[in-house]
């Protein structure tokens, strides 16, 4: 079985894979900034080629469910897509991941 870390959101714990938790990391140190597809795939899977793109696509989608799930609803979700681009985390700072 996968290391499991955890994260809080919104009062409530969220465990995470290690992948989504790196994930997850790099968006929340990054606040407010578009991170590419291609920076996560470096920093998250060391994956500077950008071979496996669709990685991060799922890896959010599991992230973003995971924190839903927490917290309660889809209006809690603080990772946004950006089209064409990567994500953005607008987490709100209270009882941030």
């Amino acid at each position: 079985m996968p290391e499991r870390r955890s994260a809080v959101w919104r009062g409530a714990e969220v465990r995470l894979s290690d992948i989504e938790y790196r994930l997850l990391q790099v968006l929340v140190r990054n606040r407010g900034r578009v991170v590419t597809t291609d920076q996560l795939l470096d920093q998250v899977w060391d994956d500077p080629q950008g071979i496996g793109r669709d990685r991060v696509k799922f890896a959010v989608l599991r992230v973003r469910r995971k924190l839903q799930q927490a917290a309660g609803g889809p209006d809690t979700d603080p990772i946004e897509a950006v089209r064409g681009l990567g994500y953005r985390y607008r987490g709100d700072g209270a009882g941030d991941a």
